[in-house]
């Protein structure tokens, strides 16, 4: 599903590991796991969010980095970074 919404294999596979994952340690109040696939096919499909969006560095620190995702799927940047 996430390669047809526009996500490229490697982020495709990345995502759809977090919601699986997210469902199987689903909590009730939390509204998340799967069940929030259309909710992103929909904010991609309103170009809310950029399933080819690349991220980008934009200050690093020995302990810490500042990730700008631009619209991204914030899991996937998340993963790289």
């Amino acid at each position: 599903a996430f390669v047809r919404f526009g996500l490229s294999q490697p982020d495709a596979s990345t995502f759809a590991d977090a919601l699986i994952f997210s469902e199987l340690r689903f909590h009730p109040s939390a509204n998340q796991g799967v069940r929030k696939l259309r909710v992103y096919q929909k904010r991609i499909a309103d170009r809310l969010v950029d399933p080819q969006a690349r991220w980008e560095v934009l200050k690093e620190s020995p302990s810490l980095a500042l990730v700008d995702a631009h619209n991204g799927i914030g899991v996937v940047a998340a993963a790289k970074a």
